[in-house]
């Protein structure tokens, strides 16, 4: 399995602004979670998916051309930091704000993946 955590840059209001993906052998989603601006999280293991939320019908592709995209950036995350943001998402929100005032979702991040031509 493999874990992404993927950051949205947009402004629309209704959006999710994280995306975390785990990712099977396959290229497929085996499970998602997405965060909203206002620290609500919905999560799908594809059982229980809803006209916000469902797992990529497609495989998600590398991690590289994800990055490769001005509007998201890309981080590997580690398994229980993965876990830890699906238990808090079994309880709807992350505290009652997006994120800790240093501006990161509480992941520890494995490996940044940026575009080669980004000069982030």
């Amino acid at each position: 399995m493999k874990y992404w955590k993927v950051t949205w840059h947009h402004d629309f209001r209704e959006e999710p602004v994280t995306l975390f993906s785990e990712i099977g052998e396959d290229g497929y989603e085996t499970r998602k979670i997405q965060e909203y601006r206002d620290g609500r999280l919905l999560r799908t293991d594809g059982a229980d998916e809803t006209a916000e939320i469902g797992l990529s019908e497609i495989p998600v592709g590398r991690i590289e051309d994800v990055a490769a995209q001005p509007e998201f950036s890309a981080f590997v995350i580690s398994k229980a930091d993965f876990e830890s943001m699906w238990n808090c998402a079994s309880r709807g929100t992350y505290g009652h704000r997006l994120a800790p005032l240093s501006g990161q979702s509480p992941t520890r991040i494995l490996g940044t993946v940026e575009s080669p031509s980004s000069n982030r």
